[in-house]
């Protein structure tokens, strides 16, 4: 009887400590995405048409990487936005994809321009599909 008590002590003991230190790696990213988020906004509040353009980059590929981080699966990040579509109601799914729609115009074609306006509201939607996924 002794031996069970003693063995289901280290059992349980065991379990709590790799529940615990499996949290820190979790928390740790979410810290370095917390202070990500902060660096971009700034950016984003900067005068300029440059800025708010790499603060859509940077928002971009910060939703990718937490897309990553909670495992979703796809070889791109269109692949792994699919795969997410179950975090997101449809309006903001719908605006996410249009984000990185314009995204990849500005990425991609030479003499495309977005407005002040669409670099703002794109760049609100990847926000704020990045801070739903953090909780």
């Amino acid at each position: 009887m002794e031996l069970l008590l003693i063995i289901g002590t280290i059992i349980l003991v065991v379990v709590i400590v790799f529940i615990f230190a499996a949290k820190p790696k979790k928390i740790q990213w979410h810290k370095d995405v917390e202070k990500k988020l902060i660096q971009i906004s700034t950016l984003q509040k900067q005068e300029g048409a440059a800025s708010k353009i790499t603060a859509l980059l940077e928002y971009d590929k910060l939703l990718d990487f937490v897309l990553k981080a909670k495992g979703i699966k796809g070889m791109t990040m269109g692949e792994r936005l699919k795969g997410a579509q179950k975090f997101f109601d449809n309006q903001l799914y719908n605006d996410i994809w249009s984000a990185h729609k314009i995204r990849n115009k500005v990425a991609h074609e030479m003499n495309y321009q977005p407005s002040e306006k669409e670099l703002s509201i794109a760049s609100s939607s990847l926000r704020k599909a990045i801070k739903l996924l953090l909780k």
